[in-house]
């Protein structure tokens, strides 16, 4: 009986250093994103969020912008997409640290957020790079790189971005 109580300590100490990800439905109508997680002025001075939406199947993520009431933003297959289907956001939890941190390479930490599995395919994570003053949301895919928009309706693709992170803090 011992060894069932430490096996459950050890399982509910490790999960308990994982951040739990809330997404909420955003139904495209240009409406307030309580508590979304910002990802930065895309093209100086519009507001994104990190999104996922539904695409060929798979949970992808994206941009939301709330001035942009049509849906997300998604870098696959040479272009961008709009997505309307299955649209959410990421909430912002009070009690998580979130913080960008820099990677190169497809490398990635345990605690970078992903907007899902996609079955068949690799994870996908949430990533960033900023040029000349302006924030590039994109998808990170491990020992490739990051796929980001490049302000010209075309996908780029870069070996050093941002990874966006979510940790609980030690008490």
């Amino acid at each position: 009986m011992k060894t069932l109580y430490i096996f459950y300590f050890f399982v509910a100490s490790a999960c308990a250093k994982s951040c739990v990800h809330e997404w909420r439905s955003y139904h495209g109508t240009g409406e307030p994103m309580v508590y979304g997680v910002f990802v930065g002025n895309y093209n100086t001075g519009i507001p994104a969020f990190i999104g996922r939406g539904s695409y060929d199947d798979l949970r992808v993520t994206g941009r939301i912008q709330m001035s942009d009431p049509k849906g997300m933003y998604h870098v696959s297959g040479g272009s961008i997409h709009r997505i309307t289907g299955g649209l959410e956001y990421l909430v912002k939890n009070p009690n998580y640290d979130y913080k960008w941190i820099p990677s190169a390479n497809g490398e990635y930490v345990e605690d970078a957020i992903s907007p899902g599995y996609t079955p068949g395919r690799e994870v996908h994570y949430v990533g960033r790079i900023k040029v000349d003053g302006r924030t590039f949301y994109g998808k990170m895919i491990p020992n490739v790189g990051m796929y980001y928009e490049d302000g010209n309706q075309k996908q780029a693709l870069t070996s050093k971005y941002e990874l966006i992170i979510c940790t609980v803090p030690s008490k």
